[in-house]
């Protein structure tokens, strides 16, 4: 019996609404939240919105992805090569500890520099190092969902590698 985490795809503003019902079931789920800043016209006020809008991790067995289909509000897995797209512990261990990190950007694949982290929370972590609006920022390829997560580097360290062994920590 293999736990894996797969990949569901959520109606619009429904995943903190699933996430509990799931929970209730004593499935593990991950929803990673960011906190941003919302203008209104008579305030401003801190939310916590999904990092990823309509995606929800579920840690379980193959055989219960489709008994999760029937939860409302679940539009679909996300597949990758025909089969239900999971990710690595490790992946799912990075997306939570960078939200410990503070500012998160999400981007579609983009062409940088392999780097290793050498300092911080996320050290041993491996990725791409991008530079967007002047500041350096870390990037985890998620390959089954087709998306990268971005961590602003700060004053951590890094060093060059010259090939991405793989897209998680040593």
């Amino acid at each position: 019996m293999v736990l894996n985490w797969y990949v569901f795809y959520t109606f619009h503003k429904s995943e903190k609404a699933i996430k509990q019902e799931l929970e209730k079931v004593n499935f593990e789920v991950c929803l990673p939240l960011q906190k941003v800043t919302r203008q209104w016209k008579d305030r401003k006020k801190e939310i916590e919105i999904p990092l990823f809008p309509n995606y929800i991790f579920v840690k379980t067995l193959k055989a219960q992805v489709y008994h999760i289909l029937n939860y409302p509000k679940i539009v679909k897995y996300v597949a990758f090569d025909g089969r239900p797209a999971t990710l690595r512990e490790e992946e799912i261990d990075f997306i939570r500890s960078a939200g410990k990190c503070g500012n998160i950007y999400l981007s579609h694949l983009k062409k940088g520099d392999k780097i290793r982290l050498t300092s911080g929370i996320l050290s041993g972590y491996e990725g791409i190092l991008v530079e967007c609006d002047g500041k350096k920022r870390f990037g985890l390829l998620l390959k089954e969902i087709n998306q990268m997560i971005f961590v602003d580097l700060n004053d951590t360290k890094f060093e060059k590698l010259t090939t991405l062994v793989h897209n998680s920590k040593s």
